[in-house]
C-alpha cells in the first residue's frame, strides 16, 4: 500500500519477507530425517491481494557430521551471505545490495554438508533439471567463532565467469564490524556496516552499492522485546536524489 501525500512524500504500508512454515522432525536410530516447507507472504503484492510464494520445501538427513537435503533448497548465497548477514528489517532481503542480485532458492537441488558443529560447514549443491544448461552447482564453506564469522561461496556459471561471495563480519566487545560482496569479472554489490549492541539495543550504520549506482546509507537502531519480538527505527537514503525513507516497526519471530 503505498499513497502519496500532500507534499510529495509518501507512506506505506509493507510486510518486508513475512514467512510461514512448518518443520516436522523424525529421530531414527542414529540419524534423524527432518522435512520442511516454508512460503513467503506478500500482502500487497497485486492489487491489494495476499500472495504466497513457495520459498523451500525439503527433506533434510542427518547422521553425525554429514547432511544431505533435497527438493526447494535455499542457493549458497542465500543461506551463507544474506541469511548471516545482520542489516535492515524493514526491507526484504534484509535491504542488502547483494540480496538483491541473489536468488533465494532453487527447485530440484541436492545438497551435502559436511559439518563441526555450528563452527565449520562445507557444502556443496547441485541441481538436477536437464532443461537448464550445462551443470549447475555451487559450494560454500563458514567459519563461525565467537570473533565473527567467515563465508565464501562459489557458484558454477555455464559458459560464464564464476560468480565468488564472501562474508566477513568481526565482534569487538560491543562493537561488530561486517562485509559482504558478490564478484564476477568485477566487483557487482557490496555491503558495509558497523554495529553498537548493548543487552537489547542495536545501533547501526550501513553503506551498500550495487554495481555502478550510487551508495545508499542506512542508520537505524533494533531493540529487543522478547527472545521472538524485535522492534526497529531505520532510515536509508541515496545521497545523489536527496531521497530518504523512515521505517518503523516490529519483526516477530515464532
Amino acid at each position: 500500500m503505498d499513497t502519496p501525500l500532500a507534499d510529495g512524500s509518501h507512506w506505506q504500508v509493507a510486510m518486508p519477507d513475512g514467512r510461514f512454515g512448518v518443520t516436522v522432525a523424525e529421530p531414527l536410530a542414529t540419524s534423524a530425517l527432518i522435512g520442511h516447507w516454508q512460503v513467503i507472504i506478500d500482502p500487497l503484492a497485486e492489487d491489494d491481494e495476499v500472495v504466497l510464494r513457495q520459498h523451500q520445501a525439503y527433506l533434510n538427513w542427518r547422521k553425525g557430521i554429514f547432511s544431505l537435503w533435497g527438493g526447494r533448497l535455499a542457493t549458497v548465497e542465500q543461506a551463507f551471505l544474506v541469511d548471516l548477514s545482520p542489516s535492515l528489517l524493514s526491507q526484504a532481503q534484509k535491504g542488502l545490495s547483494v540480496g538483491s542480485l541473489v536468488t533465494q532458492s532453487e527447485n530440484k537441488a541436492i545438497r551435502v554438508d559436511m559439518a563441526s558443529g555450528d563452527a565449520i560447514v562445507v557444502t556443496g549443491q547441485w541441481v538436477i533439471d536437464e532443461s537448464l544448461p550445462g551443470t549447475q552447482w555451487s559450494a560454500a564453506t563458514v567459519l563461525r567463532t565467537p570473533e565473527g564469522v567467515v563465508a565464501l561461496t562459489y557458484r558454477n556459471v555455464p559458459d560464464e565467469s564464476p560468480i565468488w561471495g564472501n562474508l566477513i563480519s568481526w565482534n569487538v566487545g560491543s562493537a561488530a564490524f561486517s562485509g559482504v560482496w558478490l564478484y564476477q569479472d568485477e566487483l557487482l554489490a557490496w555491503d558495509i556496516s558497523a554495529r553498537s549492541q548493548t543487552k537489547s539495543v542495536q545501533s547501526f550504520v550501513g553503506y551498500r552499492v550495487l554495481g555502478d549506482d550510487e551508495g545508499r546509507w542506512s542508520v537505524g537502531l533494533q531493540q529487543s522485546a522478547s527472545e521472538s519480538v524485535t522492534g526497529f527505527s531505520e532510515v536509508y537514503w541515496l545521497p545523489a536524489g536527496q531521497s530518504w525513507q523512515w521505517s518503523s516497526g516490529f519483526q516477530i519471530k515464532f
